[in-house]
């Protein structure tokens, strides 16, 4: 066969292959099933406790009907040696409308609290919630404790309930969780439904922190991370109300955690980097976390998430990053790609099992299972440990500084 005739062939062939994987990968890339309708409690639901902008501030959210009302939280601190003095905060309200139906999403700061117990409700004119506790910890040892949970994305029904559970059980003294992305399996009513019934065990009761994964987002040419997300995780708000991405840095003690969007599009993305640029030439933390759902380095393909790390991981190391966590590849890994911080990991607790063909970048892999981390860190120690949901310890890591150096142990 002539040479011509060769890339005669060629030229038919390739817009046939193209136009092949266009229309069987389409839904994949870009459908968005419709969501099924719903109906919003006429009671105060999904109430949840995340951090404010001060570790000694706390955010609740909820949602409630789906006409506006005007609503607060009750609180009071704990003080065994006198009456209660109940407190009140108004809260804010804005109605969504999705393609299933409507709901009205609340949100309360409480600011400026002291160590110890609190008691609160969500009050509305015609019902009120039950009382809730959370206890604010000691800071005198400059310590703090948080446990990290990658994708959760359960089936309706499934069986987070029961894990986060046994795991709240089992570490009963946490300044808050974190949730690497995916929390639900797609932006519908029905899968916030049933993601809040996996978290109910510590919604109320324990500090949630999350960044948003690609099962948060709606599908398209330019994805953006569905408003019910910054909703229910209000302090992402002010940066997505100007930007339409979910970044946000919290300082808790000698920690700062940089929260990053990265199932953004390309123009969001090159936003965020310039933002968590100036955040970690700013911060004074001794210990930096970055959080995002997708791994730098991944290890299901070497050319997985390439782009965030030829944007990112640069970035890191120059800033002295000590830990990066994420999600999105359903195992557990830690690599370490040069002598240098950071370390980074990849955790699910997730019912979804994936095939990992670049699992040899590790230093530690481990499948089949899953997954949480529980972040340890006092003045001069980072220790991560990680568990199967079982209550396996599987893998052990301590950053240690001295002389202002950071260690790997």
């Amino acid at each position: 066969m002539k040479k011509g005739s060769i890339k005669y062939y060629v030229w038919i062939v390739l817009p046939v292959v193209a136009a092949i994987i266009i229309v069987t990968r389409w839904d994949v890339w870009f459908g968005n099933p419709i969501e099924p309708s719903f109906n919003t409690p006429s009671t105060p639901s999904r109430i949840m406790l995340t951090m404010g902008n001060e570790p000694h501030s706390r955010i609740i959210t909820w949602l409630c009907d789906t006409t506006v009302q005007e609503a607060y939280v009750e609180y009071y601190y704990v003080d065994s040696l006198s009456e209660p003095q109940i407190l009140h905060t108004k809260a804010e309200s804005e109605k969504y409308l999705s393609q299933g139906g409507c709901s009205v999403f609340y949100r309360a700061s409480i600011e400026n609290l002291c160590t110890g117990q609190y008691l609160y409700r969500v009050c509305h004119p015609s019902s009120s919630s039950p009382w809730h506790s959370f206890h604010i910890n000691s800071t005198d040892d400059n310590s703090s404790r948080f446990i990290f949970i990658g994708d959760i994305q359960d089936t309706i029904n499934g069986i987070t309930n029961g894990i986060i559970e046994n795991i709240a059980q089992r570490h009963n003294n946490v300044d808050y969780y974190l949730l690497g992305g995916d929390f639900i399996h797609r932006p519908h009513d029905c899968f916030w439904e049933e993601g809040f019934r996996g978290i109910a065990p510590i919604a109320t009761t324990q500090t949630l922190l999350a960044v948003s994964g690609n099962h948060e987002h709606r599908k398209g040419i330019s994805s953006s991370c569905e408003r019910r997300f910054p909703l229910h995780f209000a302090y992402f708000l002010p940066e997505y109300d100007k930007h339409n991405y979910c970044f946000h840095t919290l300082r808790h003690e000698n920690i700062e955690l940089f929260l990053f969007d990265s199932h953004c599009d390309i123009i969001k993305l090159i936003k965020q980097r310039q933002a968590l640029e100036k955040a970690l030439q700013e911060s004074s933390a001794q210990w930096k976390v970055v959080v995002l759902h997708h791994p730098p380095h991944s290890i299901r393909s070497k050319w997985n998430n390439i782009h965030l790390q030829w944007m990112l991981t640069h970035l890191f190391s120059q800033h002295h990053v000590d830990l990066v966590l994420s999600g999105h590849e359903h195992g557990y890994a830690r690599l370490q790609p040069s002598e240098q911080l950071p370390i980074y990991t990849i955790s699910h607790c997730s019912p979804k099992q994936y095939h990992h063909r670049n699992r040899s970048v590790a230093i530690r892999y481990d499948s089949g299972h899953r997954y949480y981390q529980v972040i340890d860190i006092n003045k001069d120690t980072l220790q991560l440990d990680v568990y199967t949901t079982d209550g396996q310890l599987i893998d052990m890591i301590k950053i240690i500084q001295e002389n202002g150096e950071h260690i790997v142990q």
